[in-house]
This record gives structure tokens, C-alpha cells and sequence, in this order.
């Protein structure tokens, strides 16, 4: 069994979206599988301003950033 991570993107965490995200993890983990809920909105992230700021992070990109900070 894989590895799943499911990205939640809705604002609201009690609702159908967030249920349907409760309900495949169940099955998955019920499954032998791993699984992680990713809540988009629990993510402080503005996107691109265009500041270049990824290109100073020691050459990780923005994706890399935002992983660490999860």
C-alpha cells in the first residue's frame, strides 16, 4: 500500500469536503495504508509576488519552502 496524501481545499473543515476527506482516509488506513489531510486553508500562503525571494533560498524552490512549513 502507497502512501496518500490528501489536499483539502475547501474553508470549511466540518463540512461534505472535509467528511469525503475523513472517509477515504478511513479506508485507506482501514486498507494498511498511510495517509495524510492537507488543509489548504491551514496554510499561511499569499502566492507569487514575483520578490525572487525563492531564488534566494540556498536553490530551493518555492514548492520546497512550502513543504518544510507543513
Amino acid at each position: 500500500m502507497k502512501n496518500i496524501v490528501i489536499v483539502n481545499g475547501s474553508p470549511r473543515k466540518n463540512w461534505n469536503t472535509a467528511k469525503m476527506c475523513e472517509s477515504f482516509a478511513n479506508g485507506v488506513k482501514e486498507a494498511g495504508g498511510e495517509v495524510e489531510i492537507i488543509n489548504l486553508y491551514d496554510i499561511d500562503f499569499k502566492g507569487c509576488r514575483s520578490c525572487f525571494a525563492c531564488k534566494l533560498k540556498n536553490g530551493k524552490t518555492l514548492a520546497d519552502v512550502l513543504i518544510q512549513t507543513v
